[in-house]
């Protein structure tokens, strides 16, 4: 005897869903049980989502606070290292106190040597980056934008190319046989010059590789500058009949100085930094000339696996740019930034 199936109310299920009894039987349980299971799932998920809605700017802040202070670790172990004599062969043997720093002012001559070099190096970078960026970008916010914008763009594309890229590229046109600065000079009636080989020239032409890269960056950054100084004191002065050198001299460059310490900062960190351009065009030479205090450093720690001693050569040149970006934020400031 057949028996009708009922309903969750206990009267006879409707035909339509008598035909289909057999499949309720199977998959609309098995449906049913899923979509419970499906509902404990989302559920469980909901905590999860609350707590990614509610520290999600941490995680997004987080590197910006877990990098730097990596950097400032590895900072304070190169710090540790330059206490003793570590060498890349054999490890910590000793540790000797302020030894390495003792060695490097009183019997390495190539210290003040590469001191020397960087400091030369920085002034001739910086007089000639900002003076040549400066003049660049008083120039293109004279002309029209959309000429402006075409400038800006062509000349982002030194800075686009790596700093190895860019002095491999110099060191081939500098070459004393086949190089085409040379070609060009000697098409002219000039005698070849041997730019990376002669002492003599081998630093300005190191530094002209780098005014070549480094120059865009300062016009991008004093051109920003320009386009955002306010117009109405320029008009107040023209209303007053003051020249163009007086508003040049008394409003563009006291309202552009907030810029300039920008570029120069960056620049004169940059330069004394310097090792890539100079490993990749010359490598130190010739007769050491080119060799910055980072080379210097890098070659005693892994050329002569000396790492105690580049590790306090390294902390010297740090000194050396600590000291020098503070007292130019003191120049800068003295004309009234901090106000």
């Amino acid at each position: 005897m057949l028996h009708t199936p009922l309903s969750d109310t206990g009267r006879p299920a409707p035909s339509f869903v008598l035909g289909g009894w057999g499949k309720l039987n199977s998959e609309g349980r098995r449906q049913m049980a899923e979509g419970k299971h499906g509902n404990g799932v989302r559920q469980s998920k909901q905590p999860r989502r609350r707590w990614v809605q509610r520290n999600l700017a941490y995680c997004l802040i987080a590197p910006a606070f877990l990098i730097p202070l990596a950097l400032s670790l590895v900072g304070v172990l190169g710090n540790y290292y330059s206490l003793t004599d570590y060498d890349i062969r054999y490890g910590i043997r000793d540790y000797i106190g302020l030894a390495n720093y003792v060695r490097a002012f009183t019997k390495d001559r190539m210290l003040w040597q590469t001191v020397w070099f960087i400091v030369r190096f920085t002034i001739i970078v910086l007089v000639a980056e900002i003076s040549l960026g400066f003049t660049i970008a008083l120039a293109l916010s004279t002309v029209s934008q959309r000429l402006s914008r075409l400038a800006r763009t062509a000349m982002m594309g030194p800075l686009c190319i790596a700093p190895v890229i860019a002095a491999l590229m110099w060191k081939i046109a500098m070459g004393p046989v086949q190089g085409i600065l040379n070609h060009v000079l000697v098409m002219v009636g000039l005698p070849a010059v041997n730019w990376l080989g002669d002492p003599r020239i081998a630093p300005y032409a190191v530094a002209l590789i780098d005014v070549w890269i480094y120059t865009p960056f300062v016009v991008l950054v004093l051109n920003g500058g320009l386009q955002s100084l306010p117009r109405a004191p320029y008009e107040a002065a023209m209303l007053d009949g003051a020249s163009a050198w007086f508003a040049f001299k008394k409003l563009t460059l006291p309202l552009l100085r907030p810029f300039l310490l920008i570029a120069v900062l960056f620049r004169a960190c940059d330069s004394l930094n310097v090792f890539d351009i100079i490993y990749a065009s010359t490598k130190g030479g010739p007769e050491r000339v080119t060799t910055s205090l980072a080379g210097w450093a890098s070659e005693n720690a892994f050329r002569w696996y000396q790492l105690g001693y580049g590790a306090a050569l390294v902390t010297i040149l740090y000194i050396i740019v600590y000291a020098v970006s503070r007292r130019l934020l003191r120049l800068m400031t003295a004309g009234g930034l901090s106000e």
